[in-house]
C-alpha cells in the first residue's frame, strides 16, 4: 500500500471516529465507511459549525 493511500485511510479513520463520537453515526452504519474523505470532512465541519454557534 502506498504512503498516500495509507494517509488517506488514516484520515478517514479520524473523521469516522469523530462522527461516531459526536453521535452522528453508529459504528455499525455501513454507509459511514463508504464515504469519501471529502464527504467525511464536510460532515465533520458541519458538526464544528453547529458546536461553535452561540446559543440564544
Amino acid at each position: 500500500m502506498s504512503y498516500l493511500r495509507k494517509a488517506v485511510e488514516q484520515q478517514k479513520r479520524v473523521f469516522i471516529n469523530q462522527l461516531i463520537k459526536a453521535g452522528v453515526y453508529q459504528s455499525t452504519d455501513n454507509q459511514l465507511y463508504t464515504k469519501s474523505v471529502s464527504e467525511l470532512m464536510a460532515e465533520c465541519r458541519k458538526i464544528q459549525e453547529v458546536k461553535e454557534k452561540p446559543v440564544l
